[in-house]
């Protein structure tokens, strides 16, 4: 990483220290139960060899297109049909974008500043 960079910069960001902190202790207490080891593996992604937050974005990113796309043809269209499909969309995005920051935030509480930093940021 280059230190003139925006991702340098924000690596750098001392203040975000109490912030990045206090949330790695909640999300570490978190998996704290019974069971817990193994919710956390399978939000990671240990079952199938590859970060599950990695393959959790593609779903907001496709359904929210997917709704654009809908809601184009909705506005062509005298149909209710393109509207109930482009608001069908926009809710599973919505279901697929908390299962995704719920594996990133898993994936993020495991790593060192200054890459905690930028996961803060990011997320």
């Amino acid at each position: 990483m280059r230190s003139g960079d925006v991702t340098g910069k924000i690596a750098r960001q001392e203040w975000l220290k109490p912030t990045e902190e206090g949330l790695q202790d909640i999300v570490h207490k978190a998996f704290r139960f019974r069971g817990g080891q193994q919710v956390k593996n399978f939000l990671h992604g240990t079952c199938i060899g590859h970060p599950l937050h990695a393959i959790l974005t593609d779903i907001p990113i496709g359904t929210w297109t997917a709704a654009i796309v809908f809601d184009a043809l909705d506005s062509l269209s005298p149909r209710r049909q393109y509207s109930l499909a482009a608001d069908s969309a926009v809710a599973l995005g919505l279901a697929g974008a908390l299962d995704a920051a719920a594996a990133g935030l898993t994936n993020w509480q495991d790593i060192d500043p200054p890459a905690r930093r930028i996961g803060l940021v990011h997320g």
